[in-house]
């Protein structure tokens, strides 16, 4: 009698399917909303985003409402993402009553840019779907990505999410039938418009559109592609340089205000107004130094982060992986073992990117050269900028990974070849979404082991001591000085502009009335004692309130009746 044939119900795969693809939204939407947390504004461009978006939600357009001067255009961040957060102040005006659910914008690009990274490895890297959806959950779990959704109000998550779906809807165009090819490469070309309204590297977005249609002889495709890409963007290019700050406007706001990006770039430091000027000479430099700290510390940050730091600062190495500066103490990154580490992840990723090309180019290969060539020039860390490439590094990590796995089995049957391979990437893959994980817990238990959290709660914490001064006591309508105008702006209401800026800020401040000094970073705090008196200050912190004098040579009796010293504990968040 023959034994009974076995028939597999195929009819449970997408039930399977489904179920799976929940559990992994769930888990990652339960990572997200257990770090999310009330700071923000702490790196200075995400306040001024949400200064953008309230002046935009008022009817006034992305100007800089918040500074003492004239309100002017920003001439430094693109309306695309400060648009998109207006929406929010329309709905809920006031912060920061309203910042978990501006928050809640790049949680829900952070989930949305999992669902294309997924259909970007299955269909375009034809990996299978249990290593597309791995791939999809180990880049939204990226400790550096989840920071920047959950405690702060950075773009990557939304540039990320347009990315990927421009990336998509250019293979679309390219692959789709002729008759509607001209549809889908104008949605493609729009899409890739959309980047550089979002961020200004979006530009590399588009590039690669344009070589690889045209590298691949879709020239029809290419000509909408181009046409869609330019008129998403040139309206606002137009409009912007219209309506441009005047140098002498851009010196009054001061800080990364007075400097646009062409200029910056010959530079020694981006972001930095006292920076030194450079000429070519300096950019071979520039050059070997961003490659090697790409190589031996950003993928490194990206995939294993775990090996950089502890956990109370998980997902700071967006901020502090980078090479050590001159005199400081060295950054994250700095230790042998870690960029060992890291330059062994850069390896399986670029055999992995050569694998890639040679079995299928896509529109993510010419998009992740041009973005890597952009970002060595670039005087600044790199980390952030390669952040947003995470996918489709981590595809190239598990192809890497295979093809070191298919290289370990050719002593086997071949017929065991595909499966040891696919293993390889699985167990690769287990590992680092494990060692993630594993930072997300050690992070959210945190505050069971300390009452303030991690490191940059306990930042925030400091920071709400310093804005709860100013409330309190500063005079009403007096414009403030600081190192981060943006946030005291928002926190306060007070008028701002920024300390650093060019020429005598002395004559700056009399000219622009401004009345105090806030310092919510680690700059120095001031040492004209003539012309001013300390009036708060973090103890064993350099965060202060000073207050400018209305005539130089004040008395000791009356700084020092005017000072306030808080206790040795720091209040508690209240925002």
């Amino acid at each position: 009698m023959p034994l009974p044939v076995r028939v597999e119900d195929r009819s449970r795969r997408p039930f399977v399917a489904v179920l799976t693809t929940a559990a992994l939204v769930l888990g990652a939407l339960a990572i997200y909303v257990s770090r999310l947390d009330h700071v923000a504004g702490l790196i200075g461009d995400d306040a001024w985003y949400a200064v953008l978006a309230k002046a935009i939600a008022e009817g006034d357009g992305p100007r800089l409402i918040g500074s003492a001067g004239l309100h002017v255009l920003s001439p430094v961040y693109p309306p695309g993402f400060p648009a998109l957060l207006s929406l929010v102040f329309l709905v809920s005006p006031s912060y920061p009553a309203n910042l978990l659910l501006l928050k809640s914008v790049s949680v829900a690009a952070m989930i949305g840019a999992g669902a294309l990274t997924y259909r970007y490895a299955a269909r375009c890297r034809g990996q299978s779907p249990a290593i597309a959806a791995a791939v999809a959950f180990g880049t939204i779990i990226t400790p550096s990505l989840v920071f920047l959704a959950t405690s702060t109000l950075m773009s990557e998550a939304v540039f990320l999410f347009v990315e990927l779906a421009a990336v998509l809807a250019i293979e679309r165009a390219a692959a789709t039938r002729p008759d509607r090819a001209f549809r889908w490469a104008a949605i493609a070309g729009a899409l890739a418009g959309a980047t550089m309204l979002v961020r200004t590297a979006g530009v590399a977005v588009v590039a690669a559109g344009v070589l690889y249609l045209v590298g691949t002889r879709r020239w029809r495709r290419a000509v909408p592609f181009v046409a869609a890409s330019v008129l998403c963007v040139l309206p606002w290019t137009i409009y912007a340089h219209r309506h441009a700050a005047t140098h002498e406007e851009r010196v009054d706001l001061g800080g990364v205000m007075a400097v646009d990006y062409s200029n910056w770039f010959w530079t020694r430091e981006a972001g930095t107004v006292t920076a030194r000027p450079v000429g070519l000479a300096a950019l071979p430099a520039r050059i070997a130094r961003n490659v090697t700290d790409i190589a031996i510390r950003d993928m490194g940050g990206i995939f294993v982060p775990v090996l950089f730091r502890s956990a109370g600062e998980s997902g700071l190495e967006a901020v502090g992986l980078g090479p050590p500066e001159d005199g400081s103490v060295p950054s994250m990154g700095s230790a042998t073992g870690t960029k060992v580490v890291s330059l062994v992840l850069t390896l399986v990723a670029v055999l992995g990117f050569v694998v890639a090309c040679r079995r299928r180019l896509t529109v993510a290969e010419p998009l992740t050269v041009l973005s890597v060539g952009m970002i060595v020039l670039w005087p600044f860390w790199t980390f952030r900028f390669v952040l947003p490439l995470t996918p489709f590094l981590l595809c190239y990590l598990v192809t890497g990974i295979e093809t070191l796995g298919a290289t370990a089995a050719r002593s086997s049957p071949a017929a065991t070849i595909a499966s040891t391979s696919a293993s390889t990437a699985r167990i690769f893959l287990f590992v680092l979404i494990g060692l993630s994980l594993l930072d997300h817990v050690r992070y959210v238990a945190q505050p069971h082991e300390n009452a303030r959290g991690g490191t940059w709660q306990a930042q925030g914490d400091d920071t709400d001591a310093i804005m709860d001064w100013v409330r309190r006591h500063a005079e009403r309508n007096s414009v403030i000085a600081a190192y981060n105008p943006a946030l005291v702006y928002l926190l306060t209401g007070h008028q701002t502009v920024a300390i650093d800026s060019f020429g005598d800020r002395w004559d700056r401040w009399r000219r622009l009335g401004v009345r105090y000094l806030v310092c919510l970073s680690d700059a120095q705090p001031m040492d004209d004692s003539p012309r001013s008196a300390l009036r708060f200050k973090l103890p064993d912190k350099n965060l202060w309130v000073v207050e400018l004098l209305p005539a130089a040579g004040a008395t000791a009796s009356s700084v020092a009746s005017t000072t306030h010293m808080p206790e040795r504990s720091v209040r508690n968040n209240t925002r």
